[in-house]
């Protein structure tokens, strides 16, 4: 009985992968160049060291693109309305990607899987984020070194 459940869970999942890499808009994401699952480490100013593992990165000549694919049952009409953690984790996949490949543009897309939709995330609405996580992470390293200021004998 807990087989048949798990096969019926299963189906729609395959169905949906069958449905994507049969779609010919979203055909060069699958084509044999695409890194699927590919692993990306980067010093990023003001950040530190970045390490994610991204679902497709597609290197060119021109430009290099990293694309996360999300399975939100609610998806956002508009990049402006994209969630911030999942504008948060493609701002530092962008950042990591200027890092490695600092000759080419610096792409990043969501594949939103339910609807087989691709939506590319404007670079100023990215470099923003990236702004904003960086003053964060900023804010945070004084607030600590305050904290450390304070302690007896501290620094």
């Amino acid at each position: 009985m807990e087989e048949a459940a798990l096969v019926g869970d299963v189906a729609p999942i395959v169905e949906e992968a069958a449905r994507l890499t049969a779609a010919p808009h979203l055909a060069w994401l699958f084509a044999p160049g695409a890194l699927a699952e590919a692993a990306l480490t980067a010093e990023v100013e003001g950040l530190g060291r970045l390490r994610g593992q991204v679902d497709r990165l597609i290197v060119t000549p021109q430009a290099v693109t990293v694309v996360d694919f999300k399975t939100n049952r609610i998806v956002p009409a508009r990049p402006e309305e994209v969630p911030e953690g999942i504008l948060r984790q493609m701002a530092a996949y962008r950042a990591m990607l200027q890092r490695i490949w600092p000759d080419r543009e610096a792409r990043a897309a969501i594949l939103w899987t339910r609807e087989a939709r691709l939506m590319e995330l404007p670079a100023p609405l990215l470099g923003t984020m990236l702004a904003r996580m960086t003053a964060m992470q900023e804010t945070e390293r004084s607030e600590a070194e305050a904290t450390l200021d304070a302690l007896p004998g501290g620094p």
